[in-house]
């Protein structure tokens, strides 16, 4: 796993509450939108986001801008890398206390997942893998 340094974080914007920072592209009175800084960064870079494309942060530092950072994929990749990627963790987590003996409900309770979430992840197999 690649490991990034150096993102740039802008500062000022308006935060939203999925840890995104967006901006005003101009002043409101002359038809100025806000817009997320890291997809203005690339279409300032590379030019207009297809249709059915997203911009997705290499870094995973949401407010990051650093155009090194960025990749433009379609929608079902990205959705399908973030999902994979944003619950590893959590699913580590589950699996080792699964491997530890913790039951399906007290692992759901401690990962803030559904029961038949967790028996998913045994039904895979991925409560054997270290």
């Amino acid at each position: 796993m690649l490991i990034y340094t150096d993102c740039w974080v802008p500062k000022g914007g308006y935060p939203t509450q999925d840890g995104y920072q967006r901006v005003l592209t101009q002043q409101r009175r002359l038809g100025g939108k806000l817009k997320m800084w890291h997809r203005l960064v690339w279409e300032i870079v590379n030019g207009e986001i297809p249709k059915g494309y997203e911009i997705n942060h290499l870094c995973k530092t949401r407010k990051c801008c650093n155009i090194a950072h960025l990749e433009c994929i379609t929608r079902s990749s990205h959705r399908a890398k973030d999902n994979t990627q944003r619950y590893a963790d959590v699913i580590a987590k589950g699996c080792s206390m699964l491997r530890d003996g913790y039951s399906p409900s007290e692992v759901a309770y401690a990962t803030g997942r559904q029961r038949s979430t967790v028996l998913g992840w045994i039904v895979q197999g991925w409560d054997k893998t270290k």
